[in-house]
């Protein structure tokens, strides 16, 4: 998949402010797909919570983005709520962003390097059992950007 390097995002905050996330602002910037409904989204809570912990202070900056047109802004800020997640979060209406990037599914993660080039896309690792996970798909590809290096897998077919 060859995509057009992407400068900016234009989305909404979960209070539905115009919010824009720019690729040059950070060395990577992640952009996850999430749902609230979606039930393998929900199973990696966890996971999206320890990724941001791990590499928000280091150069990357990451956007978790709700595109699923049935759930509401307030489906949304519920869901923000109760899962009492720590990193930025941004509605997507009309889906634009997930059509530009090709997310067709959630969860699905793409990492961008500073230029805005799509550097990775698909799942975040392997299993959805945490037990399971043997690849970290998304882990590896931040290092890779953040280092310089090629992304030894830089897409994989994600769950959804």
């Amino acid at each position: 998949m060859i995509l057009a390097a992407i400068a900016e995002l234009a989305l909404l905050t979960a209070e539905g402010a115009p919010a824009s996330v720019r690729t040059d602002a950070a060395k990577v910037t992640v952009v996850v797909f999430v749902s609230t409904v979606c039930p393998v989204s929900n199973d990696y809570r966890e996971r999206y919570e320890a990724l941001h912990r791990a590499f928000a202070g280091k150069g990357v900056q990451f956007a978790f983005v709700y595109s699923n047109k049935t759930e509401t802004a307030a489906d949304i800020r519920k869901h923000l709520r109760e899962g009492g997640y720590p990193f930025p979060a941004y509605q997507d209406p009309g889906n634009v962003v997930a059509d530009r990037l090709k997310a067709r599914v959630t969860p699905v993660a793409v990492v961008l390097d500073g230029a805005g080039e799509v550097r990775y896309t698909g799942k975040i690792d392997d299993a959805v059992n945490p037990a399971r996970v043997r690849q970290k798909y998304l882990d590896d590809a931040m290092r890779a950007v953040l280092a310089g290096r090629k992304v030894k897998t830089p897409a994989t077919e994600p769950y959804g």
